[in-house]
């Protein structure tokens, strides 16, 4: 039988055994338990009337923006009013545009997406769609 590696890091075994169903792929099986948690899940339904406000909305989107490895948001800017959250400004490639905008479809309580980034270099004959 192989030795627990974790057994002098208490924290560390209790948080191996919850995560190893996932390594397991048992979240793929139709009846598993991810299956099972995703039903009884309550996550996104906060109480009756609540909307963040504009400002935490764009707090997060910025944090967002920052954060992420592939988009270079120095030269973005960020409006939001109503939910509806607007971007402008530049960005090196086209996928940083659409990366940009993924990013903010997730952010609770944005309603509408306005997307006005402009691809530096999108020239005819350009390189800016060519990536790995």
């Amino acid at each position: 039988m192989p030795a627990n590696r974790f057994r002098d890091r208490p924290d560390a075994a209790r948080q191996y055994e919850r995560m190893s169903w996932r390594a397991a792929g048992a979240q793929f099986y139709p009846g598993g338990a991810y299956e099972r948690l995703q039903e009884i899940s309550h996550r996104g339904r906060g109480p009756k009337n609540y909307r963040p406000s504009d400002e935490r909305i764009k707090e997060v989107v910025c944090e967002r923006l920052t954060e992420d490895p592939l988009v270079d948001a120095s030269d973005i800017t960020v409006e939001v009013s109503g939910g509806e959250v607007t971007i402008q400004g530049t960005v090196q490639m086209r996928r940083q545009k659409y990366a940009a905008e993924d990013l903010i479809a997730d952010v609770h309580g944005v309603t509408e997406i306005h997307n006005q980034l402009a691809v530096e270099s999108d020239a005819p004959g350009s390189a800016a769609d060519e990536g790995p």
